[in-house]
Parts: structure tokens; C-alpha cells; sequence
């Protein structure tokens, strides 16, 4: 640590009054770790919030263009509904 209050090691990032270290943890400029707050936790949450709004959302968008009524009248209504299961399976398989 130098008078400056940045590291001299070469393996940290620094953003803000935090950096960030190889370990994915955030560290302030004491070299303490600021918190037990952790990059793939962040990671993690995104990952669930995606899936929980991504599923119901992509199955209700396919009922809603695979209906007789708007596949009918509507010719991009198919292209939507295979655009909604494909992503549908795309976020099960990830």
C-alpha cells in the first residue's frame, strides 16, 4: 500500500473506493475485505431472477401466438412463437 491509498500488486482492479481482487471479492483500499459480498453470488441472483421472469414469461408469450385466432390472422405470430420456445429452451439448457 502506498501513500496514495492504492496497492502496488499487480493482480487488482480498482473501481471507485473498492477494488476488486482475483478472488472475485470486493476490497477497500485498507486491503480488508469491505464485505462478504461476492461476485458470483451477484452472478447467481441474476441467474434465478432470469429464469423465474424468463420461463412463465416465453411459455405465456408461445400459448399466447400459437393461438388459432392470432396465427391466423397474424403471419409473424409463428415466427414469435418459435422465437419465445427457443428461448424457452435456451434458458433450461443454460
Amino acid at each position: 500500500m502506498n501513500e496514495t491509498g492504492f496497492s502496488d500488486d499487480n493482480n487488482a482492479t480498482f473501481a471507485g473506493n473498492v477494488s476488486v481482487e482475483q478472488d472475485g471479492r470486493f476490497h477497500n483500499f485498507s486491503g480488508e475485505p469491505s464485505s462478504d459480498f461476492n461476485i458470483s453470488s451477484v452472478y447467481d441472483v441474476i441467474v434465478y431472477v432470469s429464469l423465474a421472469l424468463g420461463v412463465p414469461g416465453n411459455i405465456l408469450s408461445a400459448i399466447v401466438w400459437l393461438r388459432r385466432h392470432v396465427a391466423s390472422e397474424n403471419p409473424s405470430a409463428t415466427y414469435l412463437a418459435a422465437l419465445a420456445i427457443n428461448d424457452l429452451v435456451f434458458l433450461i439448457t443454460n
